[in-house]
């Protein structure tokens, strides 16, 4: 993976993307909760996501679409 201008592994850059998660979602490092919860708190904490969720050469707004129409989705699907 090419994170700016260097290279990282595709775990490093899942642990790095899975800890900057934590850190937006206001999350203790281990824990436990339902998926619906979970989707629950990504609505809550809507604003500045994508900025933590956009892959290199990606179009945060898009990225922000895409994650407000997936969690959406499942929300109805509850």
């Amino acid at each position: 993976m090419n994170r700016g201008d260097k290279i990282i592994s595709k775990q490093a850059y899942n642990d790095d993307l899975n800890r900057r998660l934590r850190t937006h979602l206001e999350l203790e490092k281990v824990s436990r909760m339902t998926v619906r919860e979970y989707c629950r708190r990504a609505h809550r904490h809507l604003d500045g996501i994508e900025t933590v969720c956009t892959h290199p050469g990606e179009d945060a707004r898009y990225r922000r679409i895409g994650l407000i129409e997936g969690l959406n989705k499942l929300d109805a699907e509850r």
